[in-house]
């Protein structure tokens, strides 16, 4: 079996494929109060996103897409525009005169985050 044997044993005595899901879902992703605060710790970690001290470009970009992948696995979807100013703001403040300047002269809304990455 693919799934852990505890699991496969609260699934066991259900009849309907219906029931089956509702319970793997449950036992897999947590009950309505696990998912909303996992959705709340998400949307918590959009807005409070810093590079760390020290990381590289890449390396924040690919810590903020996960982040961002994460968002979307709870439903929680931002616009481009949203994402990248996010993304900008939290640089360092080596990258500020770049991302200010970025900021007034672009269209953010029209570009993906790796195209912002590319600039």
């Amino acid at each position: 079996m693919a799934i852990p044997h505890d699991i496969f044993k609260s699934v066991d005595h259900c009849y309907l494929s219906k029931d089956i899901w509702a319970e793997l879902e449950r036992q897999i992703e947590g009950g309505r109060k696990t998912l909303k605060n996992n959705r709340a710790v998400c949307i918590n970690e959009y807005h409070t996103f810093k590079a760390l001290e020290g990381e590289s470009l890449s390396d924040t970009y690919s810590r903020f897409n996960t982040l961002i992948n994460n968002c979307k696995r709870y439903g929680i979807v931002r616009s481009a525009e949203d994402t990248n100013s996010v993304f900008l703001g939290s640089l360092g403040p080596e990258w500020i005169h770049l991302t200010m300047s970025m900021r007034t002269t672009l269209d953010l809304e029209g570009w993906t985050l790796a195209d912002v990455l590319d600039l």
